[in-house]
């Protein structure tokens, strides 16, 4: 490889979580009932609920996913990521899964994370909300976004469709919700009555009870009714004009009621069975269960009331019925608030729901998700079981290791030792264990060692899952352990200003001989050990203490010999080459340091993360260094030329340690995510020069998409519009193939090379290819990029085809009727400069394929139904001339 070449590491498996905290539970019922959804970092994992096993995984992108919905119609689930991408996916109608499902539909409209979505009744309708205020409505079927709807001012919490998808209802941080009518696009009412962020809202049965829950322990009853007789499709179509949702829908308080337990309200969540169950979730790790009664069941409850009224205090019917009247009490029964997990309860999804049994999935926030199932008995919970279904690493992530033969990878965090199949990712061993921060495989791999934060050695026997010995090495926590080259023992060093050198054993305990470990001799600082390492010749021991520095002794004597001083803040890792030249050290002042160990001397000093450094380690056999720092980033480097080879993105908090095999062909790396991540060496080449290029390209598509959303203003409803560099690209393709036609009707004995290349097809047909590849939600932005010259010059083209052949038929007129807009826009007199006025769009419907409709005359004659404007609607006009 040339000195700017290098091999790109590409990450192979992302493993060790089972759910994460962001992303609620989508449940695949019907169609697949044992079969639930949960979001698991940039990806979204679809477990058998009955077997625990993973099935497949849907491929996100790189940002972690914050919200997702199922439809069981479409059978589409939509994932939200933090990025503000919305990914569209095909679940497939048969098991088994593949073991990869990728998006068939990306969008990147929003400007920050999706905080929620919501598909429509038939599956052909998305909603999406974002933490960047606004709300977009998409087309699924022609896969672009319809409109955006601005309003709120703060995030976006939740949305709800009602009325048969004719309403949208909002919640937001900023206290309000709101009901919006999609078909004149407009919000017709504001629901003002929260002092503070509205967190989460349901609606109930029938459409008739919204339940809200904000900053306090409140919970919040609106009623929602129909005015004037009949419901709003009935009034609507027997009324010639149509009156506006604002004078058919009331939404009325109905008063309030406190949690049980204490805090804001986090999640809501109503079962779709019968829409009378709603569980309600705070910041512990209990879980509230309601049961909203109907109008007739609360009128026995009242009666019963009144005649025991009546019976005990002799009152008269007129007095019973004015002293018990319809409070909130009788329309939201508390079941029970005594359902308690293991961790905090993120999300709620309802599995199933009987007159004897509700069973409930509950994601939890230390990366597993519990299964609730509850008992009841006139209408009370008799029993309530908790039970953990899948789990992984319940805290941080604090130390990995491969084995020596680098088939197996360790992980240890506070509550556990795990032991990972390198190849599958799966998991072989899990071993209950003391918070630990620091590990080592023993020779033959049968072993592991951990350090501790309570100052124990523990040794771990691996084919019997148990902890064979545990020794109080240190008065303080162990921050480091160190391997000698000649696999004979290991240094440790602690917080208690010590490093310990131990010799590995062999100790006979019921006529059997294990391995042990005994302390040969130690060697005493002045200040806390916060790393450690032997150098691969055994000649030097490097230590990092907390003053700043790192001293380099001599192993076999323990001999002070260099202090390396120059960073401002600790040193909180360091490694040393594999001959024994470089050492490499990070601190908490965001720089790494490469050095001499001949004499000492810095070699360079280089900013490497916009946080503190947490790990750091050579390449075997190389100069190239791996860093990690608490930006979550993970960066190669190479320690020869000091340039940054390769970014490897993809964790998604603090990354606290990594490995690298002996072969140098792959890193472990994990963290505050509770994922590891296996990173190959691939054989694919890596130039440093294009790499830097790519880094400006992305920086300036979101310098670009941002100035594109701040522009917007502050109109109610806007169009979606998203401009990128892909969308540039494609716009210069069809600027190329408007050429290319050009050129060949000018001369048409000359042949383009390019159309040539392509089997002689004709220019045009080049150019109807070219725009069927542009993506479907980039349309509309590809042409508005064009020169007006080029958008003349389609537009004519398009008008003129001889022939439109059935399945381009509804590409072109899309294309025809957004240039018209377009065109007019910049014209002062559109029908004189053109000749055509067009004040709105076509709809093509499935029904009219195939009537006839060939040219665009056709298309006029055969009066295709008209979309109007939000003012109204009215009869396609284009006026011809020429």
């Amino acid at each position: 490889m040339g000195r700017d070449t290098y091999l790109r590491f590409k990450q192979e498996h992302c493993f060790g979580v089972a759910a994460g905290s962001r992303c609620p539970i989508a449940l695949l019922k019907p169609i697949f009932p044992e079969y639930c959804a949960v979001g698991c970092c940039q990806n979204v994992i679809i477990y058998d609920q009955r077997t625990k096993t993973e099935v497949s995984h849907l491929v996100g992108v790189e940002s972690e996913a914050t919200t997702l919905g199922f439809d069981e119609k479409s059978l589409k689930m939509a994932v939200g990521f933090f990025d503000g991408s919305l990914r569209i996916f095909n679940i497939p109608k048969k098991i088994p899964f593949p073991a990869e499902i990728t998006a068939a539909l990306t969008c990147s409209n929003h400007g920050s994370g999706i905080t929620s979505v919501a598909f429509s009744s038939d599956g052909t309708r998305l909603i999406s909300g974002s933490r960047d205020t606004t709300i977009i409505v998409w087309d699924l079927v022609s896969e672009r976004g319809l409109f955006r709807l601005r309003g709120h001012k703060n995030a976006i919490t939740r949305l709800a469709l009602i009325k048969n998808d004719s309403i949208l209802i909002s919640s937001s941080k900023d206290t309000l919700i709101k009901f919006w009518d999609l078909e004149t696009q407009h919000c017709f009412h504001t629901v003002v009555h929260h002092k503070s962020e509205v967190w989460d809202f349901v609606v109930t049965e029938n459409d008739s009870l919204m339940l809200t829950g904000s900053n306090d322990s409140e919970i919040r009853l609106f009623k929602i009714s129909e005015q004037r007789g009949g419901t709003v499709e009935e009034q609507t179509a027997t009324t010639e004009e149509k009156p506006s949702l604002d004078e058919l829908i009331k939404v009325e308080p109905a008063g309030s009621r406190s949690k049980m337990t204490r805090g804001r309200v986090t999640f809501m969540a109503v079962d779709p069975f019968v829409r009378k169950y709603v569980a309600i979730c705070g910041a512990d790790s209990r879980l509230e269960l309601y049961r909203i009664n109907s109008d007739e069941e609360i009128e026995r409850s009242l009666k019963k009331k009144r005649k025991k009224l009546i019976k005990k205090k002799g009152v008269s019917e007129e007095e019973a019925a004015q002293q018990v009247t319809r409070s909130v009490g009788d329309e939201l029964t508390l079941i029970t608030s005594d359902i308690r997990a293991s961790a905090v309860i993120k999300a709620v999804a309802f599995e199933a729901v009987t007159p004897s049994t509700i069973k409930m999935s509950l994601l939890l926030s230390n990366n597993a998700f519990d299964r609730a199932t509850l008992s009841l008995e006139k209408g009370s919970v008799s029993q309530c079981e908790v039970s953990t279904r899948i789990a992984g690493h319940r805290t941080d992530v604090r130390t990995v290791a491969f084995s020596n033969d680098t088939t197996a990878i360790m992980s240890a965090s506070g509550e556990s030792l795990r032991i990972w199949n390198r190849s599958s990712a799966r998991l072989i061993r899990q071993v209950p264990c003391e918070p630990a921060v620091c590990s080592l495989f023993l020779p033959g791999d049968r072993h592991v060692l951990l350090g501790t934060k309570s100052g124990h050695l523990d040794l771990f026997d691996l084919g019997a899952s148990v902890r064979l010995e545990s020794q109080e090495a240190h008065q303080d926590a162990i921050w480091a352990i160190s391997a000698f080259a000649n696999q004979k023992g290991f240094a440790s060093g602690s917080s208690d200003k010590s490093v310990k050198f131990w010799q590995f054993e062999l100790a006979t305990e019921n006529d059997q001989k294990r391995i042990t470990f005994e302390h040969k001799r130690t060697l005493e600082l002045d200040e806390g050990v916060l790393a450690l390492k032997i150098s691969p010749d055994m000649r030097l021991v490097a230590v990092a203490l907390l003053d700043n520095t790192v001293k380099i002794f001599f192993f076999d004597t323990l001999k002070f010999f260099l202090s390396l001083y120059g960073h401002s803040l600790p040193v909180l890792c360091l490694d040393i080459s594999s001959d024994s030249q470089l050492i490499a050290t990070g601190s908490a002042d965001k720089n790494l340091k490469i050095w001499g160990l001949d004499f000492g001397d810095c070699h360079k000093s280089i900013f490497a993360h916009d946080d503190s450094l947490t790990a750091v380690a050579f390449s075997p056999n190389t100069h190239m260094v791996f860093t990690a720092g608490k930006d979550g980033v993970v960066k190669q480097w190479d320690g020869d030329s000091f340039q940054l080879v390769n970014t490897l993105k993809g964790h998604f908090g603090e990354v606290w340690c990594l490995t690298v095999s002996n072969d140098g062909k792959h890193v472990v790396t994990a963290g505050h995510d509770r994922t590891l991540r296996l990173w190959v060496k691939s054989q694919e080449s890596l130039v440093v020069t294009e790499e830097k290029e790519k880094e400006l390209e992305d920086e300036y598509e979101a310098e670009m998409k941002k100035e594109q959303l701040g522009g917007a203003g502050d109109e109610e409803v806007t169009a979606v519009v998203s401009r990128s560099l892909d969308t540039v690209s494609e716009t210069d393709r069809v600027i190329e193939a408007l050429d290319i036609l050009r050129s060949t009707k000018a001369d048409p004995s000359e042949k383009h090379p390019l159309l040539v290349a392509l089997g002689g097809i004709p220019s045009e047909e080049y150019l109807l290819q070219t725009l069927k590849k542009v993506k479907s939600s980039e349309l509309e932005s590809c042409l508005t990029l064009l020169p007006y010259a080029y958008a003349l010059q389609l537009l004519d083209f398009l008008s003129m085809l001889p022939r439109m052949r059935e399945n381009e038929a509804e590409l072109l007129t899309r294309i025809i009727l957004f240039l018209e807009r377009y065109v007019a826009v910049l014209t002062s007199n559109s029908e004189a400069s053109v000749g055509r006025d067009v004040k709105g769009r076509v709809w093509l419907g499935e029904g009219r394929r195939g009537e006839g409709i060939t040219t665009w005359d056709d298309i006029i004659e055969q009066g295709i139904r008209w979309e109007g404007e939000r003012e109204g609607g009215g009869p396609l006009s284009i006026v011809r001339t020429g």
